[in-house]
């Protein structure tokens, strides 16, 4: 009997969710208007909603805030740039010549993102240290900005890496230490939209530098490239050569961040209308999308409309 009453009961609560239940369902009767489809720069331009969704977003289309480019991750015709700092020791206490030339600048369309000994070495380098300005001195100097657009010809992603090298040396001849900071690396397209792949800071390991060590002679394990902050190599040992590797993430040449609309309105208010001022001249093809939002799930509608700027 006592189980049967526990039955009754569960019964009655489904019955009464069931009853209760709103069945979701996109928000088919939201509209948007305006009261025209022409308006200066800088004029409001008010859209006004009928309706009640849950929530809406609104794209300008304007650049970055187009609809038709929400899933967007990559667009050709980028020009890519890259830019970067080096310090070079002061030579160190009883050197009088201190070894020349030994970082070089390499940038490959074909290495496969293993860092070690064949895959370094199987792949192809470009040098490009002749075409960036590299520190003479302990002065932090800006390595100027390098186009590398050119290596769009050979696919889509680049890797760039620093190469250390030292010849046998003694107190006189010790190769001095290297200081690698602030790289960044940029794709701009030709609407103005810029990615920066998450280079913008000064600190290297947002590049996702790895290092990899030739011991040639028998190089002491400290010394290698130190990732930090910077990127840092020190000075040479005497009587030991050495070449060192410390070499990027891919950077992927056509890569650009998908564009975003901007929330408006979620369930805790109505909106019956929304205003927005267009800073250029042109022709916006403008979209809410508004939805429905339950436990079960998310439904929507799209909306458009053409607004010129004159």
């Amino acid at each position: 009997m006592k189980i049967f009453k526990v039955l009754l009961a569960m019964i009655a609560v489904l019955v009464i969710y069931s009853c209760n239940k709103v069945e979701l369902a996109a928000p088919e009767d939201f509209l948007v208007q305006t009261d025209k489809d022409t308006y200066a720069v800088n004029e409001d331009v008010t859209f006004r909603f009928l309706g009640n969704p849950n929530n809406i977003s609104f794209y300008s289309g304007e650049v970055g805030r187009s609809y038709e480019f929400r899933t967007r991750l990559s667009s050709p015709g980028a020009k890519n740039e890259l830019s970067f700092s080096t310090q070079l020791a002061n030579l160190p206490a009883g050197s009088t010549i201190g070894q020349t030339n030994n970082l070089k600048f390499l940038v490959s369309s074909n290495f496969n993102g293993r860092a070690d000994s064949a895959n370094i070495r199987n792949a192809v380098w470009k040098d490009m240290t002749s075409k960036v300005t590299l520190a003479s001195n302990a002065t932090s100097t800006a390595s100027g900005v390098l186009n590398v657009s050119d290596f769009q010809t050979e696919g889509d992603t680049v890797y760039v890496a620093f190469r250390y090298s030292s010849q046998l040396s003694s107190p006189t001849s010790r190769a001095r230490a290297w200081t690698v900071s602030s790289l960044t690396f940029k794709n701009t397209f030709p609407d103005g939209t810029v990615y920066s792949h998450n280079t913008v800071t000064t600190d290297v390991r947002n590049t996702g530098f790895r290092q990899f060590s030739y011991k040639g002679g028998s190089v002491k394990d400290s010394l290698k490239w130190a990732i930090g902050s910077t990127l840092f190599f020190p000075a040479g040992i005497d009587d030991l050569s050495d070449e060192d590797w410390s070499i990027s993430k891919p950077f992927k040449l056509s890569k650009i961040a998908n564009d975003n609309g901007v929330g408006i309105k979620d369930f805790t208010v109505t909106l019956a209308k929304y205003t927005y001022k267009f800073k250029k001249a042109g022709t916006y093809n403008v979209t809410f999308v508004a939805n429905n939002a339950t436990g079960e799930g998310v439904k929507e509608v799209v909306r458009q409309l053409v607004i010129n700027i004159k």
